[in-house]
């Protein structure tokens, strides 16, 4: 870096420092992949290629770079011509795009490596440039950084407004220590990322002259890829009405506009500044990380002040949530991550190489949170990253051997999990509910268990037309609002308990299916939700809790729920014990729910003793002992059985969610239940055993 006097820019001239991430998630449909190389990445490239003069940077991640490489190598070979000509710069990043403030940091600093060395044999040069995931930071990561070779990385215009540094010129470089260890900062013009590609030429150059109107004279941008063809009705804009063209010709013949890449800025100017800054993303990402209530007053306030004149101003006091609280707004993304943690504390423990690799595709962020696109609420996604760590803890099973039942704090939350492996399967018990919420093959690596629990989320309540964007515009997709139709608000429905398998309710009778399905179901129990004690004992974990049976017009009474939990090959064995020293009076009824998530929902069959049925209806039988899933994806059947007869209940588990497109209604999973009567009579002890066979 240069450290002395800053070269003068011509006068009247701004320096455009457009960058390009490009990304897709580990798990994605190779179609989705594919589309987005016929309509987005190839015609990028090559529109940015025959404008040889435009400089630009750009962010591909590792996993869309070995993809293209093996299935679309001319993209793979346009990127590395352009450069090593000079004309593009290929930064690093953690190679799976995790979010490095939450992988361990010597994972974060092998998969950065990873990606630096294959940026090397593209361009001959070791990147000093990094793209920080969704521009998650953290003041720790400088030190790791510094040690991966990274000199300068990209945040937010947001965090350096929130920095308690007033009057920031944001047109140009920072830089920031921790422990006297310096980085570069270059702040991304939120303004310009909605700019380009959405504006007309005209008033996206002029939001280029406006960006870099400060004593740094220089615009910065770097932005998903995907805005330049992927994200909706941006094809046709950017390519079919020669937006992309005619906006790199523009930029090219402009003498008030000039492009670099981010190294040769950093090489030639001297930086604005020091800057601390706190922990934090870009505005919306901190708004989708609020609970649902805050999330929708976050966005009413945001939007009051820029009506009233005053959102810049109030944009550094206006903070949202940290990335880390989607573990606490979601229950099983906290799963997966504390997964991922054990995993790579087992592989490093034991030195087992052969497990980093799955170990750090099961670290892609895509499943791990929701915003605007599906993210988490995608089972492809959460299915990739499953089945990624499940590949690396089988390795690591073959090298180390299979582990005895362990007890252990897995959440970190102050409750203990209990986890059994066998040869062939994994099975994780909580004290929640004392149930079970995986069940992975090693096989095949797919959780059985992984159906998604139906939430609250804000943008449930709006109700909005689409944005007016003109005949000359495109809208980005956080200005572009979709109203919910009647049909899609109806399957609105929120779950009072986690989507795990063998919860215990107590209820009427009576209780039907549908009142499950749309979470009308009464509880006359305090089990569900409640927290059971869970130990080892031998090979089992056993769960335990003292609970209250409370039925309308009676006292209530104590009631005993313990279930033993027992994996053995292929078949997981759990043995039931209800006890009630007191008389049950009322017409009630005690059943047992288990949450199946078959991956393949167009191509599973079912049946319930040998009878097929059909997994979009929800229904009720009176009498059954075994649902069977078939499932193409799965090596063998899924067998759900019950040692006596119950009356069984099934339907399917759909959420509502929003994405780049509009609202999504998504199949999460099935539901079973079996349901036994208990009274009115005594209840001295009533057992028997239900086994999951695989």
């Amino acid at each position: 870096m240069n450290t002395g006097s800053s070269e003068k820019s011509d006068s009247g001239i701004t320096t455009l420092l457009m960058g390009f991430h490009c990304h897709q998630p580990v798990g994605n449909f190779d179609s989705v992949i594919r589309r987005g190389c016929e309509i987005c990445y190839g015609p990028l490239l090559e529109e940015l290629c025959r404008h040889e003069s435009f400089k630009f940077s750009i962010h591909m991640s590792g996993h869309l770079l070995e993809w293209v490489q093996s299935r679309e190598r001319g993209i793979f070979d346009m990127l590395s011509l352009a450069a090593r000509r000079g004309q593009a710069e290929i930064f690093t990043a953690g190679f799976y795009e995790p979010v490095l403030t939450v992988i361990p940091p010597s994972d974060a600093l092998e998969q950065i490596r990873l990606l630096s060395d294959l940026a090397f044999e593209m361009s001959g040069r070791r990147p000093e440039g990094l793209w920080l995931t969704e521009r998650i930071w953290d003041p720790f990561l400088v030190p790791l950084l510094c040690e991966a070779g990274v000199r300068y990385t990209i945040v937010d215009d947001n965090h350096l407004l929130a920095s308690g540094q007033g009057g920031l010129d944001l047109t140009g470089h920072f830089i920031t220590e921790t422990q006297g260890q310096p980085m570069g900062l270059y702040p991304i013009s939120q303004r310009l990322r909605y700019a380009t590609p959405f504006k007309p030429v005209k008033e996206s150059l002029d939001a280029v002259i406006q960006a870099g109107a400060g004593k740094g004279r220089t615009a910065i941008v770097f932005d998903d890829g995907e805005k330049f063809g992927m994200w909706p009705g941006t094809s046709q804009w950017v390519y079919g009405s020669g937006w992309l063209k005619d906006f790199l010709t523009a930029v090219c013949e402009s003498e008030h506009i000039r492009t670099a890449t981010f190294s040769e800025h950093y090489h030639s100017r001297t930086p604005l500044g020091r800057v601390h800054l706190a922990s934090g993303s870009y505005v919306e990402m901190e708004e989708w990380a609020l609970s649902p209530g805050d999330a929708g007053l976050f966005h009413e306030l945001a939007r009051d002040l820029e009506s009233s004149g005053r959102g810049d101003a109030a944009r550094k006091f206006l903070r949202g949530g940290l990335w880390p609280d989607f573990f606490i707004k979601y229950s099983e993304s906290n799963n997966m991550h504390k997964k991922m943690i054990r995993i790579s504390r087992r592989s490093i423990e034991n030195d087992v190489p052969e497990a980093r690799r799955p170990l750090f595709q099961g670290q892609c962020n895509d499943a791990y949170w929701h915003g605007i696109f599906g993210g988490l609420y995608l089972p492809v996604l959460r299915n990739g990253v499953k089945r990624a760590l499940n590949e690396a803890e089988g390795i690591l099973d073959d090298k180390c051997g299979v582990p005895s039942p362990l007890l252990e704090d897995i959440h970190l939350d102050g409750h203990p999990e209990a986890e059994l492996r066998s040869s062939e399967m994994v099975a994780v018990v909580t004290a929640m509910g004392g149930t079970l919420y995986e069940l992975s093959d090693k096989t095949s690596f797919f959780d059985l268990l992984g159906t998604l629990t139906r939430r609250p989320e804000h943008y449930h309540t709006v109700s909005v037309q689409d944005t007016e964007s003109g005949e000359a515009a495109v809208a980005t997709i956080h200005e572009s609002m979709h109203s919910m139709t009647e049909e899609v608000r109806k399957k609105i429905v929120y779950d009072p308990y986690p989507r795990h398998a063998f919860l215990d309710h107590f209820m009427p009778s009576e209780t039907r299916a549908g009142e499950w399905m749309d979470s009308r179901a009464l509880q006359w129990g305090d089990f569900a939700t409640g927290l059971y004690e869970v130990k080892i004992e031998g090979r089992r974990a056993v769960t335990h809790r003292k609970g209250t049976l409370s039925v309308p017009g009676s006292n209530p009474l104590p009631l005993t729920v313990q279930k033993r939990f027992e994996l053995e090959g292929r078949t997981l064995a759990v043995d039931y014990e209800l006890s009630c020293p007191e008389q049950v009076e009322g017409d009630v009824a005690f059943g047992c729910e288990v949450n199946l998530h078959p991956p393949s929902q167009a191509g599973c069959k079912a049946d319930v003793d040998g009878k097929p049925f059909s997994l979009e209806d929800c229904l009720d039988w009176e009498e059954g002992r075994c649902v069977t899933l078939q499932d193409p994806l799965l090596p063998a059947p899924l067998r759900l059985r019950s040692s006596v007869p119950a009356a069984l209940w099934a339907y399917p588990v759909r959420t509502v969610s929003q994405s780049e497109g509009g609202f999504e209604v998504t199949w999460q999973g099935y539901c079973v239940g079996f349901k036994w009567r208990l009274g009115p009579g005594s209840l001295e002890l009533l057992s028997f055993r239900l086994t999951l066979e695989f």
